[in-house]
């Protein structure tokens, strides 16, 4: 009966019935290996006339898993009450991106606002603001060539990410990051928010026009330092990052309702928690559900104006009533690892990244090769226009020179016709 009580209390809890603040009990301890157990020792819950999809020793062979257990003594999941499910969003921002290459956006010494000293702004932030871009676009883009360059490559913690997804764990992924390397580390677009926008695709400013650009042909406009406008209408081209003084995506609001209402899971990697309406994500979720941190340093932590201010409680670390929320400090990529292997997926997180970086070289190799191909193709269509037009300059030399040749016989001999005329005359008079 006791199992049947805590499937009961559990379900009960998930359905929004079991209010009970006291009862709640999410890890045995507020740290990694608290929420590492809990991850191992989801329920799972039969409802068939027979019992089935129990695993045998062959399907372990074959890497199918183990299958359900209801009669070995080593079933724990039908006497634990557990609060956590296989749902994990993620929100990953600013510091993230510093390993792949891309300018710390706030680092006091190399964040892209320590860079804007050369630019005549009337604050920092101008360059970020959607009334100063449209005025003046030329400063956003000499930084954005700063914002991507050349060697961009997705980092352990976005392959990390991917992995979740594909161990059918991910519910979605929140970010403010705007580099779009969520995208190529393969995780679906569907399962990405991207609240601050994305470079991945730009669109004409002109109400009228709004048409749309690819990343390529953007990209090729920022390398080239030429400030992009619209084929069409001649209006500014603007990357769909969300500037200073525009909303965030409708997709942003309208599915985190809904995620972190069923969200069971809560990882933050790499984010100062600081940028609202983002940063009041982590109080979205029920107070049952666990929240790890991976970052620098502890963040996101609520204070009395806050609350009074009604931004949440934020995460809570140090308290002694803290019986949920895990900091995990150091970078991205090494808190990213030790999760992976503490979870068993250690191999599976080193295979994934040596077959997309295989693959990413693999293919930067063929576009080099490509582009090399293509450069020499249009060098050698250069040299043999060139080479035609030296042959039709020396042609057209040629002629003309025959034509003065002509035109000197014609001249001459009516030089010398005109001799003839006067030559009786000058005879007679002799």
């Amino acid at each position: 009966m006791e199992e049947v009580s805590n499937l009961s209390h559990y379900f009960y809890q998930k359905l929004g019935f079991d209010t009970d603040e006291e009862a709640v009990h999410v890890l045995e301890e507020p740290t990694l290996d608290g929420i590492v157990r809990v991850h191992n020792s989801i329920p799972r819950l039969l409802i068939n006339l027979e019992k089935c999809g129990q695993g045998n020793l062959m399907s372990k062979i074959l890497g199918l898993g183990c299958g359900l257990d209801f009669d070995s003594e080593a079933n724990y999941r039908a006497r634990q009450t557990v609060r956590v499910a296989a749902t994990v969003p993620l929100s990953s921002a600013f510091r993230l991106p510093a390993a792949a290459g891309i300018p710390d956006f706030r680092s006091p010494t190399s964040g892209i606002y320590s860079k804007l000293g050369k630019y005549n702004l009337p604050s920092p932030e101008a360059i970020f603001e959607i009334g100063y871009f449209r005025r003046n676009p030329a400063p956003f883009y000499s930084l954005a060539r700063q914002l991507f360059p050349q060697d961009l490559k997705p980092t352990l913690s976005h392959y990390f990410l991917r992995l979740v997804h594909e161990k059918g764990l991910l519910l979605r992924l929140y970010t403010q990051n705007i580099d779009g390397l969520e995208r190529v580390a393969g995780v679906p677009v569907e399962k990405i928010v991207e609240a601050h926008g994305t470079f991945h695709t730009s669109h004409c400013i002109n109400p009228a026009c709004n048409r749309i650009f690819t990343l390529d042909w953007l990209r090729d406009k920022i390398a080239k330092d030429i400030v992009p406008f619209c084929p069409v209408c001649s209006s500014v081209i603007k990357p769909d990052i969300v500037f200073f003084g525009e909303r965030l995506p409708e997709r942003f609001f309208e599915l985190s309702e809904e995620d972190f209402a069923r969200c069971d899971l809560l990882i933050i990697i790499g984010t100062s928690l600081q940028v609202q309406p983002f940063a009041g994500l982590v109080d979205k979720v029920h107070n049952s559900i666990p929240r790890l941190l991976i970052n620098l340093e502890k963040c996101g932590q609520g204070n009395l104006m806050s609350k009074i201010l009604g931004l949440g409680c934020g995460l809570d670390f140090d308290s002694e009533a803290n019986y949920r929320d895990v900091a995990l400090l150091g970078t991205c990529d090494s808190g990213c690892r030790l999760v992976a292997d503490r979870l068993g997926w250690k191999d599976d997180l080193s295979r994934l990244i040596e077959k997309e970086e295989a693959a990413r070289i693999a293919l930067v190799e063929a576009t080099a090769a490509a582009k090399l191909a293509a450069e020499e193709a249009t060098a050698a269509a250069t040299a043999a226009v060139k080479q035609q037009l030296q042959k039709q300059q020396q042609q057209k030399h040629e002629e003309e020179s025959e034509k003065k040749a002509v035109a000197d016989i014609l001249h001459h001999q009516q030089h010398f016709r005109r001799q003839l005329k006067f030559l009786p005359l000058m005879t007679k008079k002799q």
